[in-house]
């Protein structure tokens, strides 16, 4: 199947492979850790932070889940078609369900790991969250059925060491835009999902897909503000650089 691929990197954006965005619902749901994803209306700084980070822990499960069936592919190694896809780190290729998933899994476990420290509104930050929240649920092929209450705990690590500011608006700057292809890809697939159910008859379904494919319209510009929590002097040489 025809796919992006994202290549993933820690804070320090030097590191080498892979990452990008849909499968259908072929994947195991035993891949997939039950999380508690977190709201945002009535809550705090450090409650807010506390779910983003219980968030991470459990992205961290999923990667690891669909490592254990097959490792990721190197993302850097298709060319790049554009400057522009290699400045952010985008390839076109193809991949399995199972790599799909698992690449689009590793973009939002370091999107959640990011907005843990990104100074992003309430209201950006649930768009992007529902928009990732939704790309699970797509990338497995699982249901949204899971109820809050009665997901278990996730063990929350502490925060590592602080790396330096640069490195780190430098990560989230490739990171914000990475989720931004993921919730683009995914919006795609939906549409096409949603069309091809209306061939064939069945409206409710087009309408639920159509549905999905607005949760991930909404998260483009909370992505894109994500993207650009960073200095505006920073912002403005990392604009340069990538024209």
């Amino acid at each position: 199947m025809p796919v992006i691929l994202l290549s993933p990197f820690s804070v320090s954006p030097d590191a080498g492979g892979p990452s990008r965005c849909w499968a259908p619902g072929s994947m195991p749901r035993r891949s997939a850790p039950r999380a508690c994803w977190p709201g945002w209306r009535h809550t705090g700084p450090v409650e807010r932070t506390l779910a983003l980070r219980q968030a991470t822990a459990v992205a961290d499960e999923l990667v690891a889940a669909l490592s254990d069936l097959a490792p990721a592919v190197a993302g850097e190694e298709p060319p790049a078609e554009s400057t522009s896809q290699s400045y952010f780190r985008v390839r076109e290729g193809e991949l399995s369900d199972q790599q799909a998933a698992l690449h689009g899994a590793l973009v939002i476990h370091r999107g959640l790991e990011d907005l843990c420290d990104a100074p992003l509104s309430g209201a950006d930050l649930a768009l992007e969250v529902a928009g990732m929240r939704q790309s699970v649920l797509d990338l497995i092929g699982a249901a949204a059925d899971a109820d809050p209450d009665d997901v278990p705990p996730v063990a929350v690590p502490e925060p590592g060491a602080g790396a330096s500011s640069e490195s780190v608006w430098s990560a989230r700057w490739l990171i914000g835009h990475q989720v931004h292809v993921l919730f683009n890809v995914c919006a795609a697939v939906a549409v096409a999902d949603a069309t091809r159910q209306l061939r064939d008859g069945d409206r409710d379904a087009a309408m639920l897909r159509l549905a999905d494919a607005t949760v991930y319209v909404r998260g483009f510009p909370a992505a894109m503000t994500h993207a650009s929590t960073v200095p505006a002097d920073y912002y403005m040489d990392a604009e340069s650089t990538a024209q």
